[in-house]
């Protein structure tokens, strides 16, 4: 028997998967025919963009289904990779079946214009920077195996490195330089990503010259090239590009189109319809319980609370490993018991303090239907 997780075993699973999926959008796709109509009806399947893609996506899974079995021979691995570059579109169909998703492509597509523009702004932008790379870099991104050598003659021969090995000496190419456009633009987009772009930075600034040895900062300015392309060329751009979509969906939203006073009577709005009751603190009658009532609502408690979580908080601060038994961890550990019959003292306030019911303390501060009994609760505290 074939094993489960054979390759023959997996590929059979994968026939099968794909009979099933193009299965049901086959029948999905009659069933919207046979409700809407193909064309030439009030409301054909053919006259919506997303159907469109839909079917697409459709046409490309019979393909994946049926041609090895019509082309037989003729299914090379050409075909094969053609289907499996084209079998990851299988997903778009959550975009053709969610509106959010829908109104968002829609979104982005109404964008494609003004960002057109924006890249090819950066293009520019990377192109003057390449510019000024190659006539201030180029050739200078080399260096040698042996770091002592001044030049690229010297870099000839042999040494010994500390561990007794005889290695040669070569010289080098950086992995990123300036020598040529091409390469300047991917050292360039490298930069720009931020992904170990002070890399890039230190081979500048260590620069000598053409087929010299780098030193150690000896062109330390090549710092600012670097940290004025990736504001202007990194950080603005993006930053402009989202500026654009935030724009363009203020206008879908109709929000950019609205005047100032609009603006604020829709914002004043919002916080109305965010606002909701709040239960009134109640004074309990004369007792024990008012006396925690008027302990946990003096300003002195809680200050004194804000000043106890501060101390143990900073008390906590001092812990580090390896001072198990010391001075600083037995205060620590005392503190800690002292801390907690604090903390256990001061919810043993709050509960007894709630007033009319226990309840109250746990209770969200949303207001209902409160009971004949809660209904003193609500309003101005005060006496009775």
């Amino acid at each position: 028997s074939t094993p489960l997780y054979s390759s023959a075993a997996s590929d059979v699973y994968k026939r099968q998967a794909n009979y099933c999926v193009c299965g049901y959008f086959l029948m999905d796709f009659a069933l919207n025919i046979v409700a809407h109509g193909f064309a030439l009806t009030p409301a054909p399947y053919v006259a919506r963009v997303w159907n469109l893609l839909d079917m697409g996506i459709l046409v490309i899974d019979v393909m994946i289904v049926a041609c090895p079995a019509l082309l037989k021979g003729s299914y090379t691995r050409y075909w094969r990779r053609a289907f499996n570059m084209a079998a990851p579109l299988r997903p778009v169909r959550i975009m053709t079946r969610v509106k959010s998703m829908r109104h968002l492509a829609k979104s982005l597509i109404v964008t494609l214009p003004t960002i057109w523009s924006i890249i090819m702004l950066t293009g520019a932008m990377f192109l003057s920077f390449a510019i000024i790379g190659i006539r201030e870099y180029g050739g200078t991104f080399y260096g040698c195996t042996y770091a002592t050598v001044v030049s690229k003659s010297e870099c000839l021969g042999t040494f010994v490195e500390s561990s007794g090995e005889v290695v040669e000496r070569i010289w080098n190419r950086h992995l990123f330089e300036f020598d040529w456009i091409g390469s300047a633009m991917l050292t360039l987009l490298e930069t720009a990503s931020l992904d170990n772009w002070t890399e890039i930075m230190f081979a500048a600034m260590d620069k000598t010259g053409v087929d010299s040895q780098p030193r150690f900062e000896r062109n330390w300015p090549a710092a600012f090239f670097f940290v004025a392309f990736i504001l202007f060329g990194s950080f603005l751009m993006i930053r402009t590009i989202i500026g654009v979509f935030i724009h363009q969906f203020g206008l879908i939203s109709g929000r950019k189109l609205q005047t100032e006073r609009q603006k604020l009577w829709h914002d004043m709005r919002k916080i109305a319809l965010s606002l909701k009751p709040i239960r009134a603190k109640v004074l309990p009658p004369p007792g024990f319980r008012r006396m925690c009532f008027k302990i946990v609502n003096h300003h002195w408690y809680k200050t004194f609370v804000l000043i106890t979580v501060s101390v143990n908080a900073g008390l906590m601060m001092t812990e580090r490993y390896g001072d198990d038994g010391n001075v600083l961890a037995r205060v620590r550990s005392i503190g800690e018991m002292c801390f907690v019959g604090i903390y256990l003292t001061e919810a043993l306030l709050q509960v007894t303090a709630a007033y009319p019911s226990v309840r109250h303390y746990f209770s969200c501060l949303l207001y209902t239907s409160p009971s004949p009994r809660d209904q003193r609760g609500w309003g101005v505290a005060g006496e009775g």
